[in-house]
This record gives C-alpha cells, structure tokens and sequence, in this order.
C-alpha cells in the first residue's frame, strides 16, 4: 500500500545510531524517560498484549521550528475512518480469540493501539513506546534498563514507509510487525528488516502482474504515474523492468505526492496532454489519485484508460469524487473479496470505541453523526447536538462502506497468526503454560512457521520473506446508470501458477474508456502486419518503429516481425509477403496457347506429310512418282515427318531423356531430310550428265550410291549426337535467374560446343544443297526438280539464318517457340515446295502425268525411265532426271512411318537475386510470366535509507524541496512533544573531542577519516552500546588533514587575505561511520560544551562557520542533510555523487570536484570512442557507485552502448556475492568492464580477481581509483594493466610536499593516535603501546621522515589535495569579502552561517599557482578530467601516463581530446581491443536485432538487389532511384548502364556495315545500270521502275541506321515510319514490274492493247497510290499516337534499356500488315508469271526475291515479340537488311551479271527471241 510521507530507505542506519548516541563512553545503569510519555488511543488488559499502530488522523499541522524552544506536540488532522475501521477488525479478532475455547483457552488478549497521525515520526517513536512501556521515571533510581517488552507483538501499519521506519527501528528487539496493507518490495529482504510479516502480498507481484495486464492488451506504449514514496517508486521499478521484458514502453514516468505545489500537479497535466499514449498506469495511493484527480477533472483528462494498483482501484472514496468520469473504464488488481461472519456487525459497533480519550472520542463521534457535542470546540449552529446514543443504522458514510473488507480480513488473519504462534509456544491443549518467559525471538520464529486456516477456509502462511501468497481480482470500474459506479471482478491473477496461467480473465463484458465495448489502442506504432518487418525509429524505444515492407523473395508471417525470411530458392514471396508459395514452373507446355498452337501446328504437318506420303504411295507406278528416285521422295517424307514430330520434344515438362532427345532427334532428322534433298539434286545433275554422249556417270552414283550417301551424311550427325551425349549431354535445368517469381524449366545445352555442332552441320548440308539446286535450276523443266529444291533451301537458309539471332535474344520459353518455330517452318518450306506442285499435278493434272509426256522430245523428262531412251544416236535430245530403269529397278520403296517427337519446352523463374533488386521492372516480368516479388523473417538504484537528525527529520521545507525524492522514506530523531515549555538545554550523549584543533578567530571543521573502518559488535540493547571503535590507520586522510592545515598556516601567514585574523581548526576522525559522520558533524555545529540545568537559552551560534570534508560522498549526503537547516557550508574535496548537485535537498554543500555527471557521461563518451559497444559494468553498492553507473547507463544507451551486466559490490560484502560476481564476469563475451568503484572496494575487487587469475580485460575506471599509487601496487598479477580513466588534472602547490611531510606537528593529536600514527608510519612501537612486540624496533619520537616509502609519502593524489586547498580559500575568500577587508578587516560583523554560505557561493579568484576557483549554482566547479592510462614498466610499477584530457565546458564534439601519444591496452597489447556484442555492419548491409537481446546485438544482412547502405551500422537499406542500381558490395548506387544498340559495339558496328555495304552495292548497282542505261537488259521491263526501286533500296538500307544509336524523339518517329514509307515504295515498284511482265505478255497476244491501260504513266501512278496508302497510315500513327523515347526499367534490373515505345500498337501493325500485303500480292503475281518465256521474263527472280522477303519477315514477328531490349532492334534491322539484300541481289544482280559478264547476251535480238513456252 501507499506511504504517507516521502523518506528514503538508507537513512534508517542513521536513525539507530542516533538512538545509540544518547548513551555515553561511561556506562549508565539508569534508565530515564527523554521525553513525554506517549498514551494508546486503544487499550485493553489482558495476560498478552497485542500493539497496534494504526493513523485514525490522515494529517497534522506543519509549524515552523525555530529550535530556540522546545517543539509542541504534534498536532493532528483529519480523522481518518478507515484507521477506525481497521481497529476495528483488530479488536474483532482479539475478542473472537477471548472467547474461543480451542485458541489460547484461559489466556485472555489485551491490546494497546497508538494512533500514528499518517507521521513516520510519530510512528516511530509509539513503537517504541510500545517495546518499552511509558513510565514516567524522574529520579535516578537503580531499576535496570533490560527488561521484557511491553507487547509481544504489533499490528499495522497501513502504509509502506513507516513501516519501514517502525521495522527498523523494532527489528533489532525481534518483535514481530505483521502489516495488513504494507506491500513495498523492499520490505521482503529479511537481512534490512527482520521481524517484519505481512499478509498482503508484495507488490512485487503486483507490480509483475499489472504488466502482464497490460500487455494482455496489447498497450505496448503508456504512461506511468506513481506516488512519490517507497510504495509507488519501489512498484514502478518492478514494473518498468518487468514491462522492458515483456516489450512494453513508457512513453513517460512520472512521480506525485499529496503534498506537492500546484505547478508540478499542471506540469503533470501538461505531460498527459502532450502524450500519444491512451494508457496510464497508476502506481498510487488513494490519497495522491485524490488530490491528482480534481486537477485532471478540471483539465477534462477524459478518454484515457487508467490501470490501478490495489491502493485505489477498490477505493468507493476515490470513485465518488470522480464526478467527471475520468476513470471511467478502470481496470486494476485487488486483494481478493473476503467476507468473515460477524465482522461488519462489530466494525459498526462505535460504542466500546469511548474507551478512547475523551478528545479523540469526540472528534469521531461528531464526525461520524454529523453533529457537535455541547462541550466541544468546534460546536457550530449549523449542526445538531450529539446525545452520545446515536444509532449508526442508516448512516452512510465511509465508516459504513465494507468495501475495503479484503484489508479488514487482512488484520483479523494477522492477529490469528500471532495467536496460533502463542498456542503452540505455550503448548496449549485445554490449558496453556502461562508461566513459560515469552521471548520476543521465539514469538517470531513461530508466527513465520504457522499454516492453519480461519473459519472461512482461507489458508493462512508466510513463506521465506515473511509473505503471504500472491492472489489478485482484476477489478474494471463499470458506471452504473444513478452515476456511481460499480467495481466488477473481471478476473483473477495467481503469482503461484505457472506464468502461462497466471493470468485468467473471466467471459465477462469489460467496459472501457472512449469506446465502451472496445479494447482502446495505446501503441506508439501499429503492429507490423506480417509481411513486413520492424525498423527501429532512430532515437526513440523500442516501440517505436516504422513498418517496411519485406523485399521481394522475402516473407515475414508473424506480427511484429524484427526481420523478414528469404525464401527457399523454388519459392517466392505471395503478394502480401507473409508466406512462400512455390514459384510456376514455366516451360512451354501443351496447355497453353502457343504451346497448343504449335502443336497442332507439328501435327498438322505431320498428316500433311502423310497424306502426300500416301498420295505418293498410292500412284507409286505412275511416272511423276516414280521420276527423280522414288525411294528418295519416300525416305525424304519420313525423315519431315519426323521433323514436324521431333518439334513435339521441346513442348512440355523437361526431363532427362527428352532434353537429350529433343536436339539430337532434331539434328539427326534434319540432316536425314536434307541429305534426301541434296541426294535428289545430285541425281538431277549426275542425270544430265549422263545423257551426254560416252558418259558412265551413273554407275557412280547409283541408287546403292544415293542411299549410301544419305546414311553417310546421317552417320556423320549421329557421331556428333553421340559424342555430345557422351561428353557433356543436355540436361534438365531449374533456372532460377531470368525470372523472379518462376521457375523456367529448360534443358541445359551440357555442350554448347555440341549444340552448334549440330546446328551447324545441318547449315553445311543445306548451303551445299541450296548451291548445287541453284547451279541445276536452267536444266529443261519436264526433267528437272532442281527448281523447286532451290526454292526449299533458300527458305530454309532465311528461316535458320534469322533463328540464331532470335534464338539467342529471346528469354525462356520463347528462345523454344523460336526454335519450334524454325524447324515447323524449314519443314513446311520442304514439304511445299517439293512435293506440292507433284501432287498438284497428279491430283489435278493427270493428263501431265504420262510416261509420254514425261518422255517428250526436246525436253527433260523427270519420269521417263526406259533404257532405250539412253540411246543418244535415237534421242540424241532427250535427257531425264530420273535414273533409268536399269537403276530404278534396284531401288526398292521404304515404308513412311509416324514417329512421336516431343519438344520440351523450359520456363524457369529468376531466384533471389533478381527477386530482391527488380521491384522497378515487376511490370515487365508480370508480362513475361514473372511472379511477383514476396515480403516473405533500471538497474534499478535502491534507494539509500535517510537517517536524520532532528534539524531536518520532521522539516517541512526540506520535504518540500525533495523534488527529486531523495529523502524518501527517511526516518530519524526529533525532539520530543512536550506541554510544557524546557527552558533549558541538556547534552544527551557524551561530548566528542576532536582529534586536531587549534584556536582562531574563526574556527573550521574537519570532517576525515584518520581510520577506515570499525570493529562490528551485536549490540542486544540491554545495556549502553561500547563507544565506536575504529580501525585500520589511513594515511591517505591524514594527508587531506593536512593539506587544510597548510591552507590555514598559509592564510594566516599571509597580509593580503583576511590580515589581522586568525583561522582555527577542529578536526574529526568519523572512521568511515556515516553515523559517526553524522554526530560529530553535530557535535562541530553546535560545540560540546556540558550545561547544567540553568536559564542559558539554547540558541547560540554555530561552533564553527565552515566544514571541510568528508571524502566520499554517502557520508557527505547524509551530514550536509543534518547540517543544511542551520546554512553551514560544507566543501567537500572527493565527494562526486551526481545526487550532491541537488540545492533542494543539499542547499549548503559545495565541492572543488567535479560532480560524477560530468564523469560519467565523459567516461561513456570515451567508450564510444574506442567502439566498445558491449561492456560490463561495476560499481560500489553506496551513493557514489550507483548513481554515476546510472547516469553512465543513461549515456552509454544515448551513445549506443549495451550492457552486458551491471553489478554492484561493496567491501563488506560476503565472499559469495564476490564470487558470484567473478563467475559473471568469466560467463561473458564482453572484453572491456567499467568500474565505478572507490579505491577501498577496488582494493576488495582486485584481490579476488586476482585469486582467480581474471586477466585480458580492459578496464574503464573512475577517478576514485584510477590514479591511485596503492591500487596500482596491490596489482601483482597485473589484472588492471593497460587501464584507461579519468582522474581530476594534476596539480602543483609550492610548499604543501614540504609542510605534508613534516609531522611533528600531528603531536597535538590525542595521545593514542598520534602513537598509533607515528607506529605505522615508522614501522616501529612505543614503549607504552599495547601492541608492542619484540619484532619491531623502538620508537623514539624523533625519527625522520627522509627515506620512508609508503603511502603518506605518495605524493600521487596532489590534485586531491588541491581540492581541499581550495576549498579553505574559498572559505577565507568568502570572509575577507564578509569583513571587506583592506589592510585591517572589521571582524565586528555578526557572522550568521547564511550570509557565509551565500558568500562562498560567490567567490571567484585565482590560486598562487594560477587555478581559477568558482562555484556554479549547483555548487560544482569546471568539470576537467585528465584521461589516464596504466602503462607497467620494466621494474614492475604502474607509470600513470596522462594521454588525453576531456573538459565538459566545450562543445560536445570537443570535449574529448586525446593526446598523440601510445597508449598500452590490456596484456601490454598496443592494439585498441575490441569489445562489441556483434561487429559493426559494413556499407552494403543492414542491422537486424536478434530477438530478445539488447540493441547491439543484431545480425548483418546484405541489402537487397536494387537497395543500398552507405554507412556503418545501417538500420535500413535505402532503394536506390529508378536511373541507379546498386553495386556488388551494395555500398552505393551506380548509374544504370544505358543500353541501346549503338555503333560502338559489335553488334552495332557490324550491322552498321552491312547497311552501308548495302547502300554501296545499290549504288554500284545503279552506277551499272546508269552506264548501260541504253542496253537492252536494262531497258527491259521499266528501267524507270528499275532506277526507282534502287533509290527505295537505298533508302531501305540507310533506313536501318535510324535505328542504331541513342533513342530520340525524331529517331523514334522516323525510324518506323522511315522503314515503313521506303519498304513500300520498294514494294510497289517490284508490284509494278511484275505487273509490267504480265500486262507485256497479254500485250503480245494477237489483238489486244492492254499495254495502253498500264503504261509509263500508270505504272509511276502506281507505286505513288501504293506509297501514298502507307504515308497516310504514318501521318495518322505520328498525329494520333507517335512513337516516343523510353526508359525501360523493368526489362532488366542493372540496366535502363532505351527504346522507341510504339505510342500506337496499331499504327505499328498496321505499317509492318500493309507491307505484308503487298508483298504477298507481289508475290502471288510473280508466281503467275513465272512461266512466261525466259529471255522475257524477269518475274522468276521476283518470285525468289518475294519468297526471302516474305519468309524473313514471317520470322521476324515471334523473333521480335520475345526478344528483349536493343535484341528486338537487332531482330528488325535484321529483317529490313535481309529482305533488302534479297530484293537487290535477286532482281539486279542476274542482270549486272549479263551486262558485266554475259555482253553477248545483252543484245536487242536476244532479248527478242521467243522461247518455247513452258507447258502448264
């Protein structure tokens, strides 16, 4: 429960020193009552008193002390009905107990209840009125001062700090303190308080349990308020490390007190207001949510969630007030309901409540009926007169609420718990022992081992911590309709279970702030969604984060994921990133369309060969089949078939066998098919040169030759296959690069020397085939099928020569349609163009198909295949192409047959490397198939316990001024309350006598420790404790002492300060008590000086005017807390604590050290520094050490660095913690350990580590011990070598070594130290000492100092002793300006201790050595540090080598300034360790946090593709812009590659070539044609049209240029339309010549004139209609859509493909179908006119130039739809030059080779003779 006053735990030591100070050195066998006796409020008789301290008053009056005059009593306010109510249910026990017969039968209960007045004081000191009794004892008398306690035991008190007074003070006498509502933490350690019970849990649990509540709700960000004492601070501790843990964040925390001023109630306000949270957590008291709540109402703080603790959540006062329904919603813990049969009844019983005093009776009973008696003082006309009769039947007030019955039962079961200890003790049966002597031990041993129930069943224990078992109800406040509200239990939480089912919430409707029936959002960021990872905002909690989305590849399936999972290379991450789906396999299957397509496509060539195969098969005997070998014709249809079959192949999944079947059968029935074809030509040509006379040609080349020759050229393709299977066969292969989001399914080549092995085998054969067929094409027609062959390998060469660049451009499962779709076309191509016209003739032409006709004079027969046609001297005309019966009869026919050929096509998605750069191409590859990207993987400083004096103890300004809430849960002495006024005063202890004085004007303190430490005794409190005695001599303290006597010689020596006045000295050895710090710190304020019972009046002034001291700085805190009320000042010259800077709580201290705050955040600067990110840390368990580690931490996590552990020690620690430590330190990967130690426990620390040899770490250390020379000598085993710190800058003061070392004059000591002094320091004895012995030599008390080496002749800690030089000037300054002082100083002025501390304050002057001294207004001077490093030397000793210097004064950046000199690190290395939890993340990677581990501890991850981090430690990667890529170590963005195709590549320089060897060619061509312009070739057929379509070719072949080279606006428009315009023009007026042959031959027929319809005129008109079509296509292309420069992005990931985008796709289509168009019908007419006499006709080459332009540009399309990039460019460029070339040379290079060649030929008369016509 809560605490009602503010006051910290460390000062309760003080407290029993101050009890102890009262008995003096000699011993005193009386006792006497020090001040007024104190008389229960409650009381009652009985064989067993019970104690009870309950506050029946909530508040007192606070007056200002003077301490002129004894203190009034302590005068308290509002009556406080729940103290009723709880003495209540004391006294309902008690009487329940009286009256059972079965517990403690015949021993009645009596009780004596104090009330506490809420006052820790007063608390206090009734519990010791309750141990000792109160009697009045005035006179001396000899009554002994041990004696029983006066209770056996006491009940209460309700809140959290006094008890922890009360058991302090009490738990030394065993008594045993069962509190009913009392349940800090704090009170659990056994070793601070050990007669403390409780049976109300301890908020340890509580604390736990409301984070787990919190969290249940997922409210990872709210705010924190708690009252400002031991119950709300010591709650809000556990629960802010337990919410760190469970991964909840406190946006703020902040602490309140019923007491504090108005502005820090607004500044709350304010903080709330200013907050993003929706959820506060309220760690209060009722009292302080009372006074917290009118200020929130009146702000209107409405619409936040309030989780409670059980102070108030429960709390019917607390829900009345709240008239605004701020708390509307609540939600909290409390003790569980408990109802116990006839308590409320009695509880309501008010009339044995008159046994009370008269006054305390009154005031409750008229507060309780709302009346005034006649007598009282506060009788009103307002209110009715009590009777004293009243009923409380139908008074509603909060007497009469039960709703805190929990806590009633809470007493009832802590009396029963004291009452089953005393049964079993007095062995009770049907009697019990009354005559057994209770001991106080005894009575707690028992209660801690009691386990029984009470009559309602509840169970009743205590574990090890004197606690009851955790239990909590979950309470939500639900408003009820009449405006009150109702506290419903929603559920139940049990610390006993396992922490899975501790928490259990019931299926009941909450009711929440805001929204009613919603659970309110409190998050500083959303959950990230899974598929998304958490980013940690820079500089803020771990709440706070930024949501990014996983990269493609990646998935992350789990809310608040910290880092997303890369995908298994054969999955990708869905569209939402949260899971991994199996990426498509893509391969060109059967299901889709163009797989579907070009199946049926094989298939239908496949029955398409069949049927002619049976055509042929079915007139086998006829002449047209049986011409040109037969058997040839038949094996040549077999081997297509299995060319369309093969196709099948690459169709469908890949697998072993059919990614080695598909090329090999292709090669292999491609190179059968072509050697069917070349065998065939070679007949045509062996024939004709067998009819010439005297020939046997044919015996060579036979029908056994021709099947021999195709098995050879077979063979030859076999072995090749073969070989390939054999060395490096293809095989099926998951790619996983060219797609992101597929895989493509494709057949590796194995050998890809194998591959164009193949390929270019059949290239060979078809060349060759292709060059014999053109050079057999003039042989006579009937004979001759070489024609028809020439036409079949020129579509082949276009079709395979226009694969290869297609094949190798085109990505996936397009380079297989390419591929299928080249050998379904060269296939096609052979099928038609062979076999076709036979079967027209055959089907449609019977008549043609006769032996005679084959056998016709004149020409060549193809199927006339007598033998007596041989005879040239009969037919010495006629030739054949087909070999002669003699030969035909040999052949035999083969059967065709159907073999099936699958083509197997491979699709495959890219992995993770395309998956994590191309999110800019993701459109693109959804195009192509690609699947998308996936996204998928305190130190809590105990507070010090105050023990105070009573200057200060009960000071409401100081409580006031506790802004920072040190003093919280103080406890010490005031004066006692007394009715009459004390007139005088009396010295209550013994004087204490300074160990160094001298008289002076003015006199100063010394506050030192001459020793370190004391002798423990346990003291039992039945007679006056031994006076201190102290131990181990410390030379150390003696220098500082003598450093201020140096000072005060050089002061009073010198004629320029304070001239004409003396200083004097009293100095004090505290033997390092703070207790003894504490009275003799007293004893210099207010002298020791043993008055009489007189009138000399009390108020006096101080003894001394200044204090010099203490070293260290708990001993400070707590002696400039007792002295601060009377002003003194107090320079302390080593006392560092941050805490010291607080003028609120310390108003006199000041120091000539700089305060630890500066050192610690310059120790964490210099860390970082060094990059040791992960350290240890250790610190001295006092004042010192736990606040510089705090505000270490707090810098280290400012700067980035983690903690490893953080552990505390002190010297009188046992050896197990030490050890425990050790194994820490051992157990850690950390290298490098802080250490905020004092020397002494350094001194501790380095003796153990040194035992277990704990070497190889780098130490950081403070000031304290960093610099000094007997730490560095206790260091044998070299632990802290290469030690780095900070140490205050050295210092030099001329005089002060010298005066040090002369000690003679310490000889004005008390005789015992100076000898115990001057023993150590010489290493000798006395003759009178008592530790005389016969190993050391005889002191003679004039030994000389020269050549002593030991401590007190270190002259190491001189900027130490400066410290305290400065801080006597600053005194002495402060009086010189007090008496302005000249020559004389008026030292008439009234010294009044404010007006010296107000002038110290202010000084500000140079020392004789030139150091400025000054005081902030915290009381600090400059904070300068030297960085010190330990460098051994060759001898073995520690040279402190100052390497650097930090001084905090400067900018940040600045501060730390280290020197260009060699520093040694640990185990003499020269190296800088190293000490990180994970090394730093270089440029190309991000930090991802491992989970549940500090911050510094994270893994590296490489960005992704396409994402960049240019710096160290990157928390994220950066995408780059979509013109930049990242590079291969991820470190920056490098402009993307441009790619086009240009003229500097190789691929742009050769078709650059080929366009201009185009245009050059043309030009030869025209230049041939201009020459011989006049001859008959060139006049032939429109030389006008002639002259015109060489000018379209130029244009065509320079139109192709347009195409190379970097994209522009006019580039893009003109190449298309470019093309487009030129092709057609060329087109038209190929068009126009055929039409010319045509119309010329109908010209020649008898009577017509058709030459008059298509003449000059109409042909020019002609190819202008024709062109004229194509440029209004292009006018409205470039008018409506025009083609447009573009960056490409998606295409590929590292480059910016630059292309032309089409603007219009139908402009497009429509130019390439217009052309298309034309070409066809040119080509259709040129067949027509194929047969028209030769030396006529030049409609032949445009039947083969139309073939090659028709066949390249069919190809073209499935080339340029799959090629990627500047491929595309090259596939078109390709087309426009091979079209071009095959218009040129096939057209004009037949007759250039006539005029150049052939001149007889190019004659009018030769033009003019009329060929045969060729029959139809």
């Amino acid at each position: 429960m809560s605490s009602t006053q503010r006051w910290p735990e460390q000062g309760w030591a003080i407290l029993q020193l101050c009890v102890v100070a009262y008995f003096s050195q000699a011993e005193e066998t009386v006792c006497r009552l020090r001040w007024d006796p104190e008389n229960p409020q409650l009381s009652k008789d009985g064989d067993i008193i019970l104690g009870g301290l309950f506050s029946f008053h909530s508040t007192w009056i606070n007056r200002q002390e003077t301490y002129k005059h004894k203190p009034m009593p302590l005068q308290c306010t509002s009556l406080n009905f729940r103290g009723f109510q709880i003495a209540q249910a004391m006294l309902f026990a008690i009487e329940e107990i009286n009256n059972s017969t079965e517990l403690l039968p015949g021993v009645s209960l009596g009780y004596k209840i104090y009330d506490t007045c809420a006052s820790i004081t007063r608390g206090v000191r009734v519990a010791l009125a309750l141990a000792n009794g109160d009697p009045a004892v005035t006179a001396l008398s000899e009554t002994p001062c041990a004696r029983p306690a006066e209770v056996q035991a006491i009940m209460g008190e309700s809140s959290s700090s006094p008890c922890m007074a009360i058991a302090t003070v009490i738990g030394p006498f065993h008594i045993p303190m069962i509190s009913h509502f009392a349940t800090c933490p704090c009170l659990s350690d056994k070793t601070k308080y050990p007669s403390f019970l409780r049976t109300i849990p301890s908020d340890y649990y509580q604390s736990r349990a409301l984070a787990q509540l919190v969290k249940h709700f997922g409210w990872t960000w709210v705010g924190a308020i708690r009252s400002n004492n031991d119950y709300g601070n010591n709650g809000m501790a556990i629960f802010i490390e337990t919410a760190q843990q469970l991964g909840i964040c406190l946006e703020y925390s902040v602490s309140v007190f019923r007491k504090d001023p108005p502005e820090k109630i607004l500044k709350i306000v304010k903080i709330i207001k200013a907050s993003t949270s929706k959820v506060i957590v309220a760690f209060l008291s009722h009292k302080d949510m009372d006074v917290l709540l009118p200020e929130l109402s009146h702000h209107n703080l409405t619409g936040y969630q309030w989780v409670g603790s059980e102070s108030w959540i429960f709390e019917s006062e607390t829900a009345a007030m709240d008239i605004h329904h701020i708390l509307d919603g609540a939600i909290g813990l409390f003790i569980p309901k408990a109802h116990v049969s006839g308590m409320r009844e009695f509880i309501l019983d008010v009339k044995p409540l008159n046994s009370t005093s008269q006054k305390l009776f009154t005031e409750f009973w008229e507060k309780l009926f709302s009346c005034n008696f006649k007598h009282s003082k506060s009788s009103a006309g307002n209110q009715r007169e009590c009777t004293g009769h009243e009923d409380v039947t139908g008074v509603q007030n909060s007497f009469t609420y039960m709703s805190l019955m929990p806590i009633f039962y809470n007493v009832y079961k802590g009396v029963y718990a004291v009452a089953h200890a005393l049964h079993n003790i007095l062995s009770c049966n049907k009697t019990c022992n009354l005559k057994m002597q209770l001991d106080p031990l005894m009575i707690l041993q028992h209660v801690k081992k009691i386990h029984f129930k009470t009559k309602e069943g509840d169970e009743v224990y205590f574990n090890e911590n004197g606690d009851p078992a955790a239990k909590y109800e979950i309470i939500n406040w639900q408003p009820k309709e009449n405006g009150t509200v109702d506290f419903v239990t929603v559920g139940l939480h049990d610390s006993s279970l396992p922490a899975d089912k501790q928490l259990n919430l019931q299926n009941k409707v909450l009711f929440w702030a805001q929204n009613p029936q919603k659970v309110p959002l409190s998050v500083c960021s959303e959950k990230c969604p899974p598929g998304t990872r958490k980013v940690l905002q820079k500089g803020k909690p771990v709440c706070c984060y930024d949501c990014l989305r996983c990269a493609e590849g990646e998935q992350s399936n789990a809310t608040d994921s910290i880092t997303c999972v890369r995908c298994d290379p054969e999955f990708w991450s869905n569209e939402r990133r949260d899971a991994c789906v199996k990426k498509v396999e893509e391969f060109l299957s059967y299901e889709e369309t163009m797989g579907a397509l070009l199946t049926a496509a094989s298939l239908f060539g496949t029955c398409m060969t069949a049927v002619v195969a049976f055509i042929f098969f079915r007139y086998r005997q006829t002449p047209v089949v049986r011409a040109n070998n037969s058997e040839l014709s038949f094996l040549l249809l077999f081997s297509l078939s299995l060319c369309f079959l093969c196709s099948l192949t690459f169709i469908g999944r890949p697998s072993e066998w059919s990614c080695m079947l598909r090329h090999t059968a292709f090669g292999i029935t491609f190179v059968l098919c072509i050697s069917c074809v070349l065998g065939k030509t070679i007949v045509v040509l062996m024939a004709f040169r067998a009819t010439l006379p005297g020939t046997d040609v044919m015996k060579w080349f036979g029908p056994a030759q021709q099947k021999l020759s195709v098995l050879g050229f077979t063979l030859v393709q076999v072995i090749i296959c073969i070989l390939w299977l054999t060395i490096s066969p293809p095989f099926p292969f998951k790619n996983f690069k060219t797609f992101k989001d597929k895989i493509i399914l494709e057949c590796a080549l194995g050998s890809a020397v194998g591959f164009w092995a193949v390929l270019g085998y059949i290239g060979l054969l078809a060349m060759l085939c292709f060059i014999l067929a053109f050079l057999a094409r003039k042989l006579p027609d009937n004979f001759n099928e070489a024609k028809f062959i020439t036409f079949s390998m020129l579509i082949f060469c276009a079709v395979w020569i226009t694969f290869i660049p297609a094949y190798v451009s085109s990505p996936g499962k397009f380079s297989v349609a390419v591929e299928i779709f080249a050998i379904l076309a060269s296939s096609f191509g052979l099928l038609i163009c062979i076999f076709i016209p036979k079967c027209y003739i055959i089907l449609l032409k019977p008549e043609k198909n006769t032996k005679k006709n084959m056998m016709g004079k004149g020409g060549i027969s193809h199927f006339a295949t007598c033998a007596c046609l041989s005879d040239k001297t009969k037919y010495p005309s006629f030739l054949r192409t087909i070999p002669s019966d003699y030969h035909q009869s040999r052949a035999l026919a083969q059967l065709v047959r159907y073999f099936g050929w699958t083509w197997v096509g491979a699709i495959r998605t890219n992995d993770d490397y395309g998956n994590n750069g191309m999110t800019t191409f993701m459109e693109t590859a959804q195009q192509l198939g690609i699947c998308l990207e996936y996204s998928l993987a305190y130190h809590n400083l105990t507070g010090y316990q105050w023990v105070g004096s009573e200057s200060w103890i009960s000071d409401s300004q100081t409580a006031a001024m506790d802004k920072h809430h040190i003093l919280d849960g103080a406890i010490g002495l005031s004066i006692p309350k007394a009715h009459a006024e004390e007139p005088v005063c009396r010295w209550r202890g013994d004087p204490e006598s300074p160990q160094l004085s001298k008289d002076g004007d003015i006199i100063l303190g010394g506050l030192f420790s001459f020793h370190s430490t004391w002798i423990n005794r346990q003291e039992t409190y039945k007679h006056k404790p031994m006076p201190l005695q102290c131990t181990s001599l410390h030379f150390r303290e003696f220098q500082f002492a003598q450093a201020m006597l140096f000072a005060i010689e050089e002061i009073n020596n010198s004629t320029d300060l304070l001239p004409g006045i003396s200083l004097g000295y009293k100095i004090y050895d505290v033997c390092g008590s703070i207790a003894r710090g504490v009275r003799v710190a007293l004893a210099l304020a207010n002298g020791n000086e043993v008055f009489s019972s007189s009138e000399a009046p009390c108020s006096r002034p101080a003894q001394v005017q200044a204090i010099m001291g203490e070293t260290s700085s708990s001993p400070c805190m707590a002696i400039s807390t007792v002295i601060g009320p009377f002003y003194i000042p107090m320079i302390s010259h080593f006392a560092t604590c941050a805490c010291l800077s607080d003028k609120t709580k310390y108003p006199s201290f000041l120091r000539t050290i700089p305060s630890d705050y500066y050192q610690s955040r310059a120790l964490a600067q210099l860390v970082k520094h060094y990059g040791w990110t992960w350290v240890g840390a250790i610190n001295t368990n006092d004042d010192y050490g736990n606040n510089g580690m705090a505000i270490f931490i707090e810098t280290a996590k400012q700067l980035g660095i983690c903690l490893e552990y953080s552990v505390s020690v002190f010297r009188t620690d046992p050896p197990e913690k030490i050890l425990k430590i050790v194994d820490i330190i051992k157990a850690s990967t950390s290298k490098v350990i802080v250490a905020f130690l004092s020397h002494l426990d350094m001194d501790m620390v380095i003796h153990e580590f040194s035992h277990h040899n704990l070497t190889g770490y780098q130490w950081v250390g403070s000031e304290s011990w960093i610099f000094d020379s007997q730490t560095a000598a206790m260091d044998r085993h070299h632990i802290l070598d290469g030690a780095i710190g900070l140490s205050i800058p050295k210092a030099h003061v001329s005089g002060m070594r010298d005066f040090m070392l002369d000690v003679k004059p310490l000889n004005s000591t008390s005789n015992e130290l100076f000898t115990e002094f001057w023993e150590k320091l010489f290493s000798c004895e006395f003759k009178w000492s008592k530790s005389s012995a016969e190993n050391q030599r005889e002191c003679t008390g004039h030994e000389d100092l020269s050549g002593v080496q030991n401590s007190f002749t270190d002259m190491s800690l001189m900027p130490i002793f400066n410290n305290v030089y400065k801080g006597v000037y600053a005194v002495a300054h402060a009086f010189h300006n007090m008496f302005t002082c000249n020559k004389t100083c008026n030292n008439k002025v009234q010294l009044d201790p404010f007006m010296i501390l107000q002038h110290v304050k202010q000084v500000n002057f140079k020392t004789k050595d030139g150091d400025e001294v000054y005081f902030n207004e915290y009381g600090d001077p400059a904070a300068k540090y030297e960085i010190i490093n330990w460098q051994p030397t060759e001898n073995g000793i520690v040279d402190f080598v100052t390497v650097g210097l930090h001084d905090s004064s400067l900018p940040a950046d600045k501060q730390l300034n280290l020197l260009n000199k060699s520093l040694i690190w640990a185990k003499n290395s020269q190296q800088v360790p190293l000490s990180v939890c994970s090394e730093k993340c270089p440029p190309g990677t991000r930090k991802v946090l491992q989970k549940g581990k500090p911050v510094c501890c994270y893994d590296c991850l490489r960005c992704a593709e396409g994402e960049i981090s240019n710096i160290t430690d990157s928390i994220t990667c950066v995408r780059c812009h979509p013109e930049f890529w990242s590079n291969e170590k991820r470190d920056a963005c490098v402009k993307k590659e441009a790619e086009f195709l240009s003229y500097e590549e190789i691929m742009g320089a050769l078709l650059t070539a080929a366009s201009l060897f185009g245009t050059c060619m043309t030009a030869v061509v025209a230049f041939i044609f201009f020459r011989y312009r006049q001859t008959p070739v060139v006049r032939a057929n429109n030389s006008e049209l002639s002259f015109l379509l060489l000018f379209s070719l130029t244009l065509c072949f320079l139109c192709s240029l347009t195409f190379i080279g970097r994209p522009s606006e006019w580039s893009c428009m003109l190449r298309h339309t470019a093309f487009g315009i030129t092709f057609v023009l060329c087109i038209s007026c190929v068009l126009g010549k055929t039409i010319v042959v045509l119309m010329a031959f109908r010209a020649t027929l008898p009577g017509s004139d058709v030459m008059k319809w298509f003449g000059p005129a109409q042909q020019k008109l002609s190819v202008l209609g024709f062109t004229l079509v194509q440029v209004i296509i292009c006018i409205l292309w470039l008018t409506i859509s025009p083609p447009f420069p573009f960056k490409n992005f998606k295409e590929s990931k590292e480059k910016i493909i630059l292309e032309c985008a089409l603007g219009s796709a139908v402009g497009f289509w429509a130019v390439l179908g217009y052309i298309g168009l034309l070409a066809m019908l040119c080509f259709i007419l040129a067949f027509l006119a194929r047969k028209l006499p030769d030396n006529f006709n030049e409609a032949k080459f445009i039947t083969f130039s139309m073939l090659i332009f028709c066949a390249v540009w069919i190809t073209f399309i499935p080339a340029y739809v799959s090629s990627p990039g500047k491929f595309s460019v090259a596939v078109e460029i390709f087309a426009i030059l091979a079209s071009s070339f095959g218009l040129l040379i096939c057209i004009f290079i037949p007759k250039c080779y006539i005029i150049l060649l052939k001149p007889e030929k190019n004659t009018k008369k030769n033009m003019m003779v009329r060929g045969t016509p060729k029959s139809s």
